[in-house]
């Protein structure tokens, strides 16, 4: 039996063994423990997944790595005809597997795949540069789905990864961060450092928008490739042609004075500027900033170190790569052709062997590694059991005293199996007819400082029969030193300026071992406060009645009393803020506004007077028209003055004064000014009828006459009212005489006019009246002739002969709903009398609830109209001829009457 040294599994396999043997031989694995260092053990000739028909061994070759480096992406790049033969075309099979147990499955990521040929990502939990790293490469299985796992290809310290070989204008980050790109102008090129990369040229750039940054380590690698452009660059946080960047890295070519790699943080205050880089060749660059210290590789090899910095600024949201993120910079520096591959960000500063390692890789991945032949899965093999990476790994140190110890075991054709754990404190697990997955042994109690062994035991009861043995190493942590309580930054801090007169000063204090804690605050105006068997946390201390322009002097302890007994004590200054001065009230906008204009006459004139250290006030506003305002012992707020009966279109003054009586007995005086408006008009107009027309039963005739204007019939008299303000009313008379009222547009009414005779004249005098709601009045008038038979018979022939000589009927009564026609009338009379008379003819009679027309109206008429619509009447009027009359009730005649 023997080991190796390089930590690989010991897989014992035995069908039928003695309880003598065994004995002997656990016996012989403790006295070996004691004195030799622990090894791991290995299945040989196993096979991790009988659905996987093929796999190859890749051996890392250990003058390529430059330490022991942990999570790290080894690059795969081969072109191999079995993988084209024998995977799927995509590449979804391809399975990477550790080695030392054929069971730990490697995250990978594939970059590129078409017909064997392959750019993959592995993560090697652990590759050393004196133990020789192996993992195997499983393919052939043609119904599989995807065995990739890109964002567990890359640990969690790298906040962005960029392949720069995508096609569109996405640039997909393979963190889990999800930091993509959006490309501007960028072209993709098949001529990269490895796969594609992103070419460049003018103003193009790539953008990834809210990217923040640990301040305090930053580390930046990528594969570039330039023209002779004086200014290229490779990744700006921020706009650097505005000196306004967290940090940049760009190259410097064609200048003798300042040729370089330039790396600078906060807007270039501090920077690093060395070395000189290839024209037209492919390089490895590497920025790395670590807590004050920055550093420069060049293809794997540091060429400059700065000190002294400060921490990186996140002043700026976005990341430009090979542009600032606005691509201002390609007009003053024009690229025609940079290219830029494999560009990483990481959050961490990324040691000297991990940037030597990455450009190994990178630069020749066929030299990083060598490739087996091809092996095919065995047939009908039943296997024991495997084992996977325990938690916490072998020989890991600095372990807890409690813990939950676990390690995957799998049946590798998935038959039931019996397991066991034990540790050399005496704890153990165990499990029967078990299936595959985690087993755990949970540990308590374990003493600080102290190497444990775990020994594991799997046996295949229902396949095989055989078993795996394996035992494995941890040490404990060193037992912590009982340390006294701690404080943190004080609010306010130490020697602070301009603090208030009263304020809560607090401090943390914290003990490391969780021990309860007294503690004591005190200020040097003698207020303090305390605590007994405190826990972690804020303690305050209330202060109040400080003096102002004062330095104050704060004593802080704590005491471990229940653990180390021992006490911290500090002591932190501040100063409270100078005095500030009494001032006078001021005043806030008036209104209205001053200067302001259009102002109506009757307001309430406003203004905000407030006296900023809180005193009360006497306060006066007073105006040039003699109206005032004022009040005593006043708190801040709005004072007001009403002011009425002004002028319009004058210019007022306001005076305003306030007096701080109590405070300063400073007094603020100020004068406004406003102006009233302009005195609303008025304006009205009869538009209907209009002089010298002619209407003809409410209708404008095409004459004009050329004087005076006649009215034939009902006339619809009609006034055009305007005003600034509102109109209250409108009135129509005729002769004097009200007709109506209108309160609302149209200004309009419908009037039947009698006739009256006035001598020999048929003038009439048509008034309309306008009122505003400021109690304004406007009017118009027109005369107008009422004209009912134009050859006038009555007046040339005489009314006596004509009325002897023509047949006429005159009735008296009341009436409803007189209809005039030229040459007929209608008429409903509710109560009434007629007379006849003619030159062989002569009747009388009273005409009741009756229904008449008769022949053309000679007049006179005398009528007066009432009611709704004017369509009662009562007088008397003339017509000629005799009245037709029919007797119709006064319900029909209402529901028959034309509107």
């Amino acid at each position: 039996m023997s080991f190796t040294n390089d930590t690989q599994n010991k897989i014992y396999t035995k069908r039928h063994v003695t309880k003598k043997i065994l004995a002997t031989y656990l016996i012989s694995i403790l006295l070996i423990g004691t004195i030799i260092p622990p090894i791991n053990t290995t299945i040989v000739d196993t096979w991790w997944n009988p659905q996987w028909n093929y796999r190859k061994l890749l051996t890392m070759n250990t003058t390529q790595i430059s330490g022991t480096l942990v999570n790290f992406p080894v690059l795969i790049e081969v072109t191999d005809s079995d993988l084209a033969s024998h995977a799927q075309p995509t590449g979804d099979d391809l399975a990477f597997i550790l080695y030392s147990d054929n069971v730990t499955k490697l995250a990978h990521e594939i970059e590129y795949y078409n017909s064997g040929m392959l750019y993959a990502w592995v993560k090697i939990p652990r590759l050393s540069n004196i133990t020789t790293t192996r993992f195997w490469m499983y393919y052939g299985n043609p119904t599989c789905a995807p065995q990739e796992n890109i964002t567990g290809t890359w640990d969690n310290n790298y906040v962005m990864v960029q392949h720069l070989n995508e096609t569109g204008s996405t640039q997909h980050d393979s963190t889990s961060y999800h930091n993509d790109g959006l490309s501007t102008g960028t072209s993709p090129t098949q001529y990269g450092k490895i796969d594609g990369s992103q070419q460049y040229n003018s103003n193009d750039k790539i953008v990834i928008n809210n990217i923040t940054h640990s301040p305090n380590a930053l580390t930046l690698e990528t594969w570039i490739y330039h023209d002779n452009t004086s200014f290229i660059y490779v990744a700006c946080k921020g706009i650097y042609s505005q000196t306004s960047t967290d940090w940049i890295l760009y190259l410097r070519n064609n200048q003798p004075a300042n040729q370089g790699i330039d790396f600078s943080i906060r807007n270039h205050s501090h920077f690093i500027r060395k070395g000189d880089t290839p024209v037209g060749s492919w390089f490895h660059l590497t920025a790395v900033y670590n807590n004050g210290c920055a550093a420069l590789y060049l293809n794997g090899t540091k060429i400059g170190i700065s000190s002294g910095w400060p921490s990186i600024s996140n002043n700026y949201p976005h990341l430009g790569l090979g542009n600032d993120y606005l691509g201002n910079e390609g007009t003053t520096y024009p690229m025609i052709d940079v290219r830029l591959d494999e560009l990483r960000l990481s959050k961490i500063a990324r040691n000297r062997s991990w940037i030597k390692t990455s450009y190994n890789n990178q630069k020749d991945p066929t030299g990083f590694y060598s490739i087996g032949s091809q092996q095919q899965a065995p047939s009908n093999d039943n296997q024991p059991p495997l084992f996977g990476t325990p938690t916490p790994v072998n020989g890991s140190t600095n372990i807890p005293l409690n813990l939950s110890w676990n390690i995957s075991i799998s049946d590798p054709e998935g038959d039931a199996f019996d397991w066991n754990i034990a540790c050399s404190n005496g704890q153990a697990n165990s499990g029967e007819n078990a299936s595959n997955g985690s087993k755990a042994l949970v540990l308590t109690g374990l003493t600080y400082t102290t190497i444990y062994t775990v020994w594991v035991n799997a046996t295949d009861q229902d396949g095989s029969g055989l078993y795996t043995r394996e035992w494995f190493l941890f040490t404990t942590q060193d037992e912590p030193p009982n340390t006294s309580p701690v404080f943190g930054t004080p609010s306010p801090e130490n020697g602070s300026l301009d603090n208030p007169i009263s304020l809560s000063w607090n401090i943390s204090i914290n003990d490391l071992e969780g021990d309860n804690f007294s503690w004591s605050i005190q200020c040097s105006n003698g207020q303090g406060t305390s605590g007994e068997n405190a826990s972690n946390g804020t303690k305050v201390l209330e202060l109040s009645g400080l003096l102002y322009a004062t330095t104050y002097t704060i004593w802080v302890n704590a005491t471990d009393t229940e653990g180390s007994g021992q006490y911290s004590r500090g002591w932190y200054m501040f100063r409270t803020q100078d005095e500030p001065s009494n001032t006078p009230p001021v005043f806030g906008p008036p209104s209205p506004e001053n200067d302001s204009t259009n102002q109506p006459v009757n307001l309430t004139w406003t203004i905000p007077i407030s006296d900023q250290d809180g005193d009360v006030f006497s306060w006066t506003i007073q105006c040039s028209n003699g109206q005032t305002n004022s009040g005593e012992n006043e708190s801040n707020g709005t004072k007001t003055l009403a002011l009425s009966g002004l002028l319009y279109t004058t210019t007022y003054t306001i005076w305003v004064n306030a007096t701080d009586q109590n405070g300063s007995g400073q007094y603020t005086k100020q004068w406004y000014t406003f102006t009233t408006q302009q005195e609303p008009t008025i304006h009205m107009a009869i538009i209907k009828p209009l002089q010298n027309k002619f209407y003809f039963n409410d209708i404008e005739q095409s004459i004009t006459l050329p004087r005076n204007t006649i009215v034939y019939g009902p006339i619809t008299i009609t006034a055009e009212v305007n005003s600034d303000v509102g109109i209250k009313k409108v009135e129509f008379y005729a002769d004097g005489k009200l007709l109506g009222q209108v309160n609302e547009t149209p200004y309009e009414w419908y009037w039947k006019p009698i006739i009256q005779f006035n001598g020999i004249s048929l003038t009439r005098t048509i008034k309309v009246i306008a009122y505003d709601t400021d109690g304004r009045t406007v009017s118009d008038e027109i005369n107008i002739t009422k004209w009912r038979f134009h050859i006038l018979p009555w007046l040339v022939i005489g009314t006596t002969f004509v009325s002897r000589l023509v047949l006429h009927t005159k009735v008296i009564g009341l009436f409803y709903n007189i209809q005039e026609m030229p040459f007929s009338i209608s008429f409903y009379t509710i109560k009434g009398y007629y007379r006849t008379v003619g030159l062989t003819q002569r009747g009388s009679g009273n005409i009741n609830l009756k229904h008449c027309t008769g022949g053309m109206l000679i007049g006179p008429m005398s009528l007066t109209y009432f009611g709704r619509h004017h369509k009662f009447a009562i007088g008397s009027f003339t017509f000629i001829g005799t009245p037709t009359i029919e007797r119709i009730g006064l319900l029909q005649a209402l529901q028959n009457r034309k509107s």
